[in-house]
């Protein structure tokens, strides 16, 4: 046995030795030893591989139609994890849990994929295929086999024992330096015990790998050296791998398009989501000074999803920085959300329109304070252009951005022109001026305007220049850049500046080795897999970046492996008296992968010495103690007192029990619950030992304070007994001041008092519950209104799905409420008054027409759309319905429903449809505004896109309403009530237009405006707004002289009290009875006179 570790030894002593030797650095360690790339680094000099084409090899006609027959099977879907439960039962679940756990809800249960028995179709055929080609030792078909045994890809099934042998075969006979790899991965975690563990195998294998260039081997043989796993620790060793990955990390960087690569970052903790390994303010990520830090990914805050819709609607509401915020969350990506170019570049220059005119003038009236906003949205439309992204590469319009920009003192857009001047990107080369906007941005504390003016001071060699160079590099390190770290980890390990210190230069080398995570790392797969609920594909993706030494993908395979990390139920808590296991969310599992106790522990230990505090606590009483030794852990602390109440691991102490409670709330408060349900329990056994004269020690009371000795006192005392001074002497240190009525303290008589803690917290459920009930059943808004005299009837819809017909006075109802016929209710428009005919559309993409004359008022449905309708505008004379839709798969549509046929205009507004109107006496034109700003007028006729919009008013803001106010003028109202009127006359401007009242709400005294109703004579309008802090809905003439148009704010019609403090939704105007509907947001109907 021992020769044979012996022979293993040599062989890796070998292989290291035939490994790439670093470059050797010069004697002078002078800063031009160090490659700076100032050049390349910036320019988009994509690397291009002149290396002929392999030769082709046996059975590769088989492999080419293994892949034909792979590429017809879809993609694969993670099973999704199931949804949420609700409300309630997430507060009875939380109560459950801190009285029998003090856990956080864990995650769903594992869902691993169950793959067929048996391959068939494509994937049989396939697999037929590339065994054949297999058996001619074909290289591209055995590392095909043993990825698709080894992930499961294509739905294969996963054998990790076929797996193994495929990768041996294909490491041995071709010398695969990826097979070489996962060898190694196979013989150091022994993953599904196809092979035993092996270090010494497992290091050789690795050292092959990383030998022929492979860089996870690389950082797996850097991070084992670093360790000291399997292998005595040698920092010279690892730096040396870890820096030939950096290089490789720094090259791939530079090699992207100007301003270098740019990628989602994927790495994070599975734990920290639920609180960190114990909880939520147990562990060390959630408490002390962790305890203020949001983490955006956590159950407690908002999905993605949910950040997205909100900041939409304040971007459509003229909130330029949500407006920005979405933008930058589309250009950067995070975890949940892809990036999209696309979406990026809307929001952007939706930014830049409020702010800008298209001739890059200034507007006039652009709202104060969004300086700032626009200038940071320049920068980023100058570096989309410049790189190319979602827009094609343009040099001119980047540096046209860039100094829009600058012009408003932006540090991006100062280092975006730099980064042309100082490489001549369409501008002539300036090196100097760059080295200026450098410098201001850089003062601004502009990360990589500190990393270029740091080259160009690395460059000058002087030893001040040197210094300066590398604080402008500390400086830009701290927000995690690449570049930074990596010049860092050069002047380190070179000694050029500062002193030489291997284990520093591995750390740097190591961050920057890991911060390229698409290039050595498999990150985004496994999150997509845990998130999805498949979690032996996600283990096996973070184990083998746990072997690359990354510590969250250690901390993630310790928590799934980790059996204490589940919910257990009551009856085995109960039968252990209480036993309150370590917490947090994995999901319980029966795959034999994910049961490995042992695996676990290794893990928690590595993480645990790359510096995870919650890490440590798995590793027992001498964990426990050291987490507790800094207070940082309350978890650590509680779980002493559990071990000191229960003998494990400590000698059974009550006393010491309670003292460890009490610690453990005084790092974190959230825990008084759990910690006066386990006191009561510990008092209660206490007293019983106490009362059986049991051999343990029970709690004791505190020591009385013992008042001041006069000097014959303390005479007589120390004549009577020496030692009393001498033991007062030490009060502080014998007295438990953790126990007792100090302040922080628990009452040791308090121990009722949880009975009535248990009801009211109960007693809170119930009232929030009915509450919310109550709020769902009763606060029914009132969307829509519309009278129909042909059918003696007023008609409104709801938010509760309800199509309702009232008589004309409000009194009763004209017949019995419709019930929905579409998922979410939201418009309703009129059809033919004097018929009684309406139309209602919903979020379904479904609109229905009804007939209200006739009792079954329904007369047909039909699907529209099939996205959510926006807008929805009829025509009785043509019997055309015309519906807009929001921005759904990148397109906003506006679809025609005619008796023939159905026709589908998809590129007439980039956003959201919001408003449709038929022209009053041409059908054939219909209006269309959208959240994009724009108001367009199609005719119907033409059936091109290209075509159809035959004229265009851009009103700069996000249109809320619109519509005829007579044949040639047009009325748009924004969401932040900017109020204009455009005319389609010829002779007017193009676009201009020819009465614009600015913001509404200044001008007549207002907080919203609900619409704006045109007269049928077309003499002018009607517009209903309103101040809910004076219970008021005023209704304001809008009225032509001439050729221009007057807001007669001084001749308004109250309407006092209106719908009190609630918003007015709709109304209407009816000039033949003057009669005013008004419906809101009170769930109410009112009616008025107001010549009356």
């Amino acid at each position: 046995m021992r020769r044979s570790t012996v022979f293993l030894l040599l062989l890796q002593g070998v292989a290291v030795l035939a490994s790439h030797d670093q470059k050797v650095l010069s004697d002078k360690k002078s800063p031009e030893s160090i490659n700076t790339g100032s050049t390349e680094r910036s320019k988009s000099a994509w690397v291009v591989d002149d290396t002929p084409p392999p030769i082709r090899q046996p059975a590769a006609d088989l492999v080419d139609d293994a892949l034909v027959h792979l590429n017809k099977i879809p993609d694969a879907k993670h099973r999704r994890r199931n949804q949420a439960p609700g409300l309630v039962h997430q507060l009875i679940d939380l109560v459950y849990q801190l009285i029998f756990t003090w856990s956080v809800p864990a995650s769903p249960q594992s869902s691993s994929k169950s793959p067929p028995t048996s391959a068939r179709g494509p994937l049989y055929d396939a697999v037929d295929l590339l065994q054949q080609a297999a058996q001619r030792n074909n290289s591209d078909a055995l590392y095909l086999l043993a990825d698709m045994n080894f992930y499961g890809n294509y739905s294969h099934p996963r054998d990790l024992g076929r797996a193994f042998s495929y990768y041996q075969q294909l490491a041995s006979d071709h010398g695969n330096s990826t097979a070489q790899f996962m060898l190694g991965f196979y013989y150091s975690t022994g993953i599904g015990s196809v092979v035993p563990r092996n270090q010494a195998k497992a290091m050789l294998y690795y050292t092959f790998a990383a030998a022929k260039g492979d860089a996870r081997a690389d950082m797996a043989v850097g991070f084992r050296h670093h360790a000291a796993i399997g292998t005595p620790k040698n920092c010279e060793l690892a730096v040396k791998h870890y820096k030939r990955v950096a290089e490789k990390a720094i090259d791939w960087y530079r090699a992207g398009p100007p301003m270098g690569m740019s990628w989602v970052h994927e790495s994070w903790r599975i734990a920290d989501d639920n609180g960190g390994a114990y909880g939520r303010g147990a562990s060390a990520a959630s408490s002390g000074l962790n305890a203020i830090k949001v983490n955006i990914h956590s159950d407690t805050n908002a999905a993605i999803d949910d950040v997205i819709e909100y900041l939409d609607l304040l971007s459509k509401k003229g909130d330029s920085k949500a407006s920005l915020n979405l933008g930058r969350i589309y250009y950067e990506g995070q975890r949940g959300q892809e990036r999209s170019m696309e979406d990026a570049k809307r929001y952007f220059f939706t930014v830049a329109k409020r702010y800008w005119k298209n001739d890059g003038r200034v507007l006039d009236n652009y709202k104060i304070g969004i300086e700032k906003t626009a200038a940071k949205a320049a920068a980023y439309i100058g570096r989309m252009y410049l790189r190319g992204e979602g827009l094609e590469q343009s040099f001119d319009k980047a540096k046209m951005w860039f100094e829009r920009g600058r012009s408003l003192g932006d540090s991006s857009s100062m280092h975006g022109l730099a980064i042309m001047l100082m490489n001549g990107f369409g501008v002539k080369k300036n090196v100097a001026l760059a080295t200026e906007l450098f410098r201001t941005a850089a003062d601004k504390d502009y990360a990589p305007a500190q990393i270029e003016l740091a080259v160009l001071y690395l460059d000058q060699g002087g030893a001040e220049d040197v210094r300066v160079a590398n604080s402008y590099f500390e400086l830009a390190a701290r927000y995690g850049l690449i570049e930074a770290h990596y010049y860092l980890a050069e002047l380190v390990f070179q000694g050029v500046g500062r002193d030489k210190n291997c284990g520093l230069a591995t750390q740097y080398y190591k961050g920057v080795a890991e911060k390229a995570e698409p290039l050595v790392s498999s990150w985004g797969e496994a999150n997509q897999a845990y998130e999805d609920g498949d979690y032996e594909t996600a283990l096996l993706h973070y184990l083998i970046m746990a072997e690359q030494g990354y510590e969250k993908a250690q901390n993630n395979v310790a928590h799934l492996l980790d059996p204490d990390q589940s919910r257990v139920s009551l009856a085995p808590s109960l039968a252990q008296s209480l036993h309150m296991p370590l917490l947090a969310g994995r999901p319980l599992s029966s795959s034999p992968l994910m049961e490995d106790p042992s695996m676990a522990l290794v893990y928690w230990t590595r993480s645990s010495r790359q510096g995870n505090i919650d890490s440590l606590s798995p590793r027992a009483v001498q964990c426990y103690t050291g987490a507790a030794s800094y207070s940082q852990s309350a978890q650590a602390l509680y779980n002493l007192g559990w071990m000191h109440e229960n003998g494990i691991g400590l000698t059974q102490d009550y006393h010491l029990a309670k003292r460890y409670y009490d610690q453990a709330l005084e790092v974190n408060e959230e825990a008084y619950l759990p910690v006066t349900l386990s006191l009561l329990k510990l008092r209660l056994k206490s007293a019983w030992n106490t009362f059986t004269h049991g051999p343990i020690h029970s709690i004791q009371d505190d020591p009385k304070p013992k008042k001041d000795w006069s000097l014959s006192e303390w005479i007589s005392n120390f004549i009577k007994d020496g030692t009393d001074y001498y033991e007062d002497s030490l009060y502080d240190d014998i007295f438990d001041d953790t126990i007792g009525d100090r302040e922080g303290g628990l009452d040791d008589d308090s121990g009722l008092e949880i009975l009535f803690i248990f009801g009211i917290s109960m007693a809170l459920v119930g009232l929030l519950y009915y509450r919310q009930y109550r709020q769902q059943q009763e606060h029914t808004y009132v969307l829509d209104v519309a009278h129909l005299p042909g059918a003696g009837a007023v008609a409104c819809i709801t938010t509760s799905q309800r199509l309702a017909l009232l008589t004309p006075d409000l009194k009763t109802e004209a017949r019995a409420a419709l019930g929905p016929r579409h998922g979410n209710l939201t418009l309703l428009r009129v059809v033919d008054a004097g018929a009684g005919t309406i139309c209602t559309a919903g979020e379904d993409g479904s609109v229905s027409v009804w007939d209200t004359r006739n009792r079954d008022a329904h007369v047909a449905r039909f699907q529209a759309a099939q996205a959510p309708i926006t807008a929805l505008a009829c025509d009785a004379g043509s019997h055309t319905i015309a519906v807009g839709t929001e921005l759904q798969d990148h397109n906003a549509s506006i679809v025609l429903c005619e008796p023939s046929q159905k026709r589908v205009y998809t590129e007439v507004h980039s956003d959201d449809i919001t408003e449709l109107k038929f022209h009053p006496t041409d059908a054939n034109i219909l209006l269309s505004g959208s959240t994009d700003g724009l108001i367009n007028l199609c005719d119907t006729r033409i059936s091109d896109e290209d075509e159809v919009v035959i004229q265009t008013f851009n009103h700069d803001a996000s249109i809320h309403r619109a519509g005829f106010l007579n044949e040639t003028d047009v009325f748009a109202l924004s969401h932040d009530e900017r109020f204009a009127i455009y005319s389609m006359a010829e002779e007017q401007e193009k676009g201009v237009a020819i009465a614009d009242f600015g913001n509404v709400r200044e001008k007549v005294g207002c907080q919203y405006v609900a619409n704006v109703s045109a007269k049928m004579d077309g003499s002018g309008a009607i517009m209903g707004v309103g101040a809910q802090d004076q219970h008021l809905f005023s209704l304001i003439h809008l009225s032509k002289n001439g050729s221009s148009w007057e807001l007669n704010a001084d001749a308004r019609v109250n309407l006092p009290g209106a719908h009190g403090e609630e918003i007015v939704r709709g109304f209407g105007f009816f000039d033949e009875e003057q009669v005013v509907y008004t419906c809101g947001e009170d769930g109410k109907v009112n009616a008025w006179h107001p010549g009356s």
